[in-house]
């Protein structure tokens, strides 16, 4: 049985605006290239029960904040997503 990712995800490709928020994707890994380079998301731990992003690394680096830079989109990474079934209230709430 194929598993599926629950992951919240708004690329924004604007110029006035720096970050992207993650936002809605279903899918268990997803690639996109965006000018040449090209932009990794998977899950771990992902299932129909496990909506919830626990944890997350962006080019094996952790990532604490609930969005990304569209640099980073731009220059190609590989966004890493621990999923589970409650969320992480901490998660996402650094603002640097």
């Amino acid at each position: 049985m194929e598993k599926l990712i629950l992951v919240y995800l708004i690329i924004t490709f604007s110029e006035n605006t720096s970050e992207s928020a993650i936002f809605f994707l279903i899918t268990e890994k997803v690639s996109c290239v965006y000018q040449g380079k090209t932009f990794v998301i998977e899950a771990q731990n992902n299932s129909a029960h496990a909506p919830y992003i626990q944890s997350a690394t962006l080019n094996g680096k952790v990532l604490d904040k609930w969005y990304i830079r569209h640099s980073d989109i731009a220059a190609g990474a590989h966004l890493k997503l621990i999923m589970d079934e409650n969320p992480n209230k901490n998660w996402g709430r650094t603002e640097n």
